[in-house]
């Protein structure tokens, strides 16, 4: 009798501790940020495919989301990595800017635009991986701006691949016409945003894809540019193929990343050995920061060797690079806004419960 009953109250207190750590949510506020979970304690749609441990737990507070900056989680490196590139980028760019400045020199606002790109990047990165573990609102939306941000990010690319690098006098109106070629890079980035923001929702099986896919389709867009004139070499005033080793780097960084996505290699085939740090999101943040660093030596070789005869075509102006760039941001915007406004959390979410459905009305 007495075994069963000590058997019993060890029963009761594992059942006291289940209840605590019940669909990822701690009970216990001491250091609730430094708890790690299981992927089975908290709710699937919050889990990361092929990631089974490091989780946080849900309902963090801003500043305990702060404080988990510095414990070993799942999210940890994806904070670190994006917060040093724009560090690193920051600095790049007023090392050039140091000896050029875009106020004086037009032909540096394209340039300006991508810098401000990537840091809209990986400062939403940074945000999204930060309060993930907040409530399920901030979950989603904290997306919702990480996928908006890559979007604006494609089109600032966009603006700097075809003002530095497109083809001179190629006659074929996409290039010729820079509104036209600017209007397209819009659109397809507005386009981006709405899948990207969907897939949360939609398609789920397929949301990799989705995402991988309206990306690499804005960035073949955007770097067309580039490739058009390869074959425009013979005609082309300035070919500059001193900048092609560099467009090789920025393309294989990109491929790379690309595949390290869709296939989510290495956890799909070493499951728990990579939750902390080596998952294949964190290939995707080194490989795009790398493949940013070789986009920005192409077009600094060709804003050097082509500025001449560019100039003798077009000088950019501000309303065509920074301020259309804004307007880009201030559209993927709205799309953020109008699926932040539409999101219905379902009625588990003040209890943390996984969604049983789409939260778009």
């Amino acid at each position: 009798m007495e075994i069963t009953g000590v058997a019993q109250i060890r029963r009761r207190i594992n059942d006291l501790r289940n209840i605590q750590t019940q669909n990822g949510t701690v009970k216990d506020k001491s250091q609730n940020y430094a708890k790690l979970l299981r992927d089975y304690e908290i709710p699937e749609a919050f889990r990361e495919k092929y990631i089974l441990s490091r989780y946080r737990p849900r309902n963090l507070t801003v500043l305990e989301s702060l404080r988990s900056l510095f414990s070993a989680n799942n999210e940890t490196v994806n904070f670190w990595s994006h917060f040093l590139s724009a560090v690193i980028i920051i600095a790049r760019y007023y090392s050039v800017i140091w000896a050029h400045n875009p106020l004086a020199d037009h032909f540096y606002f394209p340039l300006t635009c991508f810098t401000l790109g990537c840091c809209t990047v990986y400062t939403m990165s940074c945000v999204a991986h930060l309060f993930s573990s907040m409530t399920e609102r901030e979950f989603h939306i904290g997306y919702y701006l990480d996928n908006a941000a890559i979007s604006v990010y494609t089109f600032t690319a966009g603006e700097a691949f075809y003002f530095y690098c497109h083809p001179l006098g190629s006659g074929m109106l996409v290039y010729d016409w820079r509104e036209l070629f600017l209007l397209l890079s819009a659109l397809i980035s507005f386009a981006a945003t709405y899948s990207c923001c969907m897939s949360r929702h939609c398609w789920l099986d397929f949301r990799f894809m989705i995402r991988t896919g309206s990306y690499i389709l804005a960035w073949a867009h955007n770097c067309s540019p580039y490739f058009v004139r390869q074959f425009f070499c013979s005609t082309d005033p300035i070919c500059n193929e001193d900048s092609m080793p560099l467009f090789k780097g920025c393309f294989l960084s990109f491929a790379t990343a690309a595949l390290a996505n869709v296939s989510r290699v290495p956890e799909r085939f070493f499951p728990e050995k990579f939750d902390f740090i080596g998952q294949s999101h964190h290939v995707l943040h080194v490989m795009t920061t790398l493949g940013n660093h070789f986009a920005y030596s192409v077009f600094l070789s060709d804003l050097v060797a082509r500025k001449e005869a560019l100039t003798i075509e077009h000088v950019p102006s501000f309303p065509e690079t920074i301020g259309l760039t804004l307007l880009v941001l201030a559209g993927n915007l709205a799309i953020v806004f109008w699926f932040s406004n539409s999101l219905r959390l379902s009625s588990s979410s003040k209890s943390d419960r996984p969604l049983r459905r789409p939260p778009i009305r």
